[in-house]
């Protein structure tokens, strides 16, 4: 043990002047903690690591060295650890906006159907008379119950989808619409997908999203409820309310016979 004039580890304590110097094992840490990118945190303890390793090699009057390993861990540690950071702030705001995608279902849970037929296309917007919202808000509610708010969080979205995963599975889902999209929703009798339509050619009127062709709530009988019906918007029929001036005309022609008929 005498002739051992070296510590195996060089950043923990000192050893004798005149052997040769050693390489930090902090900053070796640090590189590799670095390196393994793939696990979340550990770029920051890499990071941490090399600081470290680097006033241990600064204080040791030349007897630690590695500081080229040092600062390697301590710049890899903070780029990965700012692509994590960016990771996790665009992975939030993703699921942030993917949720919006459902927001009509906030207007017609409170009622405002002027501001939910501004998230609907200019070709469905004639249908979504506020009888359509009633009816369509009557149907989901008889089997989802009332509408109770989207998933917070990363965390809750991702239990969402276990949850629904395990009762209505998205791939068996009736296919009405190409752009079809499954959000899921909170419902008093518990998580239900909403379906949304999405426009390849209109915004909605925020000009955030794109516009909405039709949304619907699937229920427990595997049924999909649509706010407009989707074979009444492919016939492209006129819903009752946009016929009201059909008797005004008729009334007018009547009234222009009239004259003729007493001047006879």
């Amino acid at each position: 043990m005498e002739n051992d004039q070296y510590p195996a580890t060089a950043d923990f304590q000192d050893y004798r002047e005149d052997g040769p110097p050693k390489t930090s094992v902090l900053a070796i840490l640090s590189l590799v903690c670095s390196l393994v990118c793939f696990i979340p945190g550990l770029s920051a303890i890499g990071a941490l690591l090399g600081v470290f390793g680097l006033i241990r090699i600064t204080s040791s009057n030349g007897r630690i060295r590695g500081t080229g390993l040092a600062i390697a861990g301590i710049a890899i540690g903070v780029i990965v650890s700012l692509i994590w950071i960016g990771g996790a702030i665009a992975i939030q705001q993703g699921a942030k906006q993917y949720l919006e995608m459902s927001a009509v279902i906030d207007d017609i849970d409170s009622g405002s159907y002027d501001s939910a037929r501004g998230h609907l296309t200019s070709a469905t917007r004639p249908f979504a008379t506020d009888e359509a919202f009633e009816e369509f808000k009557a149907k989901y509610e008889a089997d989802a119950g009332a509408f109770a708010g989207r998933p917070q969080g990363i965390g809750e979205l991702f239990s969402s989808f276990g949850t629904l995963g395990q009762s209505q599975d998205p791939n068996n889902a009736p296919r009405v619409y190409p752009q079809q999209a499954p959000v899921p929703g909170k419902f008093d009798n518990g998580y239900r997908w909403i379906y949304v339509s999405l426009s390849t050619s209109e915004q909605n009127d925020a000009g955030t999203f794109p516009a909405l062709d039709n949304v619907g709530v699937w229920l427990s009988d595997d049924s999909l409820v649509w706010l407009i019906d989707p074979d009444e918007l492919a016939a492209g029929n006129q819903p009752a309310a946009s016929d009201e001036s059909d008797p005004e005309d008729s009334e007018t022609d009547g009234n222009e016979e009239t004259p003729a008929d007493t001047g006879g």
